[in-house]
């Protein structure tokens, strides 16, 4: 089977008018329907005129997904995002339920991570320096070899790290925008385009093409060389 496990668009949303509420977002690689709450808003030219999904942290956006895709011992995640606020932390993608789950999100210095929720931080980012510009970022992990790689539009990679957090617990359901506390400002704050997570670490040849067609897609430049 697919190891692409989720796959959210906003220009799936296009049939909604500029600035219309979101109330659902269906993931097109597996059909997992995400319900809002707190009102997140459409836009039609988001980043760089290309549709996003607009959250407002102060108003506790997010979307709740019942199922579980996050829980892997390897996985890429790419995500096309623009932060509004340059001091607001921000969550993007975590698991619900006890302390063992993993989360990626961006911690109060603007780095960018992946952790074990109630324990630590796995792989971790440089800090974001243009922090409230369109991203493209990409975080791989494969936890058998205790490795890990973050990948921005910035700098191509920012940091590798050390890996060595078995994922515990079983996930029922998992947040996009909110923390697993839903708790403090770790709503995040901005807006996303498109978000794919794997359940395997891609080979460089594969996260170099995926990179390469968002990069196109959304106009935002990357350090590699694209075909």
């Amino acid at each position: 089977s697919s190891s692409l496990k989720l796959h959210l668009q906003a220009d799936a949303l296009s049939n909604l008018a500029n600035n219309a509420v979101v109330t659902t977002w269906t993931d097109s690689a597996g059909g997992l329907q995400g319900t809002a709450n707190g009102s997140p808003t459409f836009i039609s030219n988001g980043i760089n005129n290309r549709p996003a999904v607009n959250f407002v942290s102060a108003s506790s956006q997010y979307f709740n997904f019942t199922g579980s895709v996050a829980q892997s011992s390897a996985s890429s995640l790419f995500v096309v995002f623009q932060k509004d606020n340059v001091g607001f932390a921000g969550s993007l993608l975590t698991n619900m339920g006890m302390a063992g789950l993993y989360e990626w999100y961006f911690d109060v210095t603007n780095k960018f991570m992946i952790a074990k929720n109630g324990v630590s931080s796995m792989v971790l980012s440089n800090a974001f320096v243009n922090t409230t510009n369109p991203y493209l970022v990409s975080i791989l992990h494969n936890q058998p070899t205790n490795t890990g790689r973050v990948y921005s539009s910035e700098t191509d990679v920012f940091e590798s790290g050390t890996f060595n957090q078995v994922p515990s617990g079983t996930p029922t359901n998992f947040n996009l925008g909110a923390p697993t506390c839903l708790c403090g400002f770790t709503f995040f704050s901005g807006k996303i385009s498109e978000l794919l997570l794997f359940h395997q670490e891609l080979s460089n040849t594969d996260r170099l093409l995926l990179s390469c067609y968002l990069s196109a897609k959304y106009n935002i430049p990357v350090n590699a060389i694209c075909p």
